[in-house]
């Protein structure tokens, strides 16, 4: 309801099955939560604003301002903790994702994979891996972080993964000064009045 709430204030329609699943992700969060470090966010209306509304929004964001195919498309979350990114635009996305959540801590990759088989998820896998090592296994069309390293680092790392043509995004808050050559952002704010930015930068 919180969310649907939400949504309906940003004109974005969710439907049933989504808002289900995302709950679901939230029941699975807050029964870990109690034996690992996911969030520090696990009072149903922080998390909800900060785990799921956000990506929600930061989703939005980036289909409005680039353009989305209906075809698969390849997408890797790095550092993705507890999915609260990866999981998420995979949910929204319906399944037009192949994703692939990369962190290096095996109990949150463990984590992932849990939520991943509960709520009965495709095309959509967790592993545990150092990020500067995914472009040994792995290219991508698409490549997200959730503030987890600077843009410059982050934007070094991720584009030896990306395909030629393909986007790394990096979500930040907006107050966040980064200077990277050739990317350009677009902001979103959340309802407690913080504003969010994105920063994407496509390879050449």
């Amino acid at each position: 309801e919180i969310l649907s709430e939400y949504c309906t204030a940003k004109n974005i329609v969710l439907n049933e099955k989504t808002l289900d699943l995302l709950g679901a992700y939230y029941e699975i969060s807050l029964k870990w939560g109690e034996k690992i470090n996911l969030t520090a966010n696990l009072l149903l209306r922080d998390f909800v604003i900060e785990n799921i509304l956000d990506p929600v929004l930061s989703y939005h964001a980036y289909c409005s301002h680039i353009e989305c195919s209906s075809k698969s498309r390849d997408i890797i979350d790095l550092g993705a903790g507890g999915g609260y990114l990866g999981i998420v635009w995979h949910i929204l996305s319906d399944g037009m994702f192949n994703t692939v959540l990369i962190d290096s801590d095996r109990k949150k990759i463990n984590f992932c994979k849990q939520v991943i088989r509960e709520l009965g998820l495709e095309r959509i896998s967790a592993v545990q891996m150092r990020i500067e090592d995914v472009a040994s296994v792995y290219v991508s069309d698409l490549c997200v972080m959730r503030a987890t390293l600077n843009a410059g680092d982050f934007f070094r790392l991720s584009s030896p993964i990306l395909k030629e043509g393909g986007n790394s995004v990096l979500l930040l808050s907006s107050n966040q000064e980064h200077e990277v050559k050739n990317s350009h952002s677009v902001s979103y704010q959340l309802p407690t009045g913080i504003k969010r930015k994105i920063l994407i930068i496509k390879k050449q």
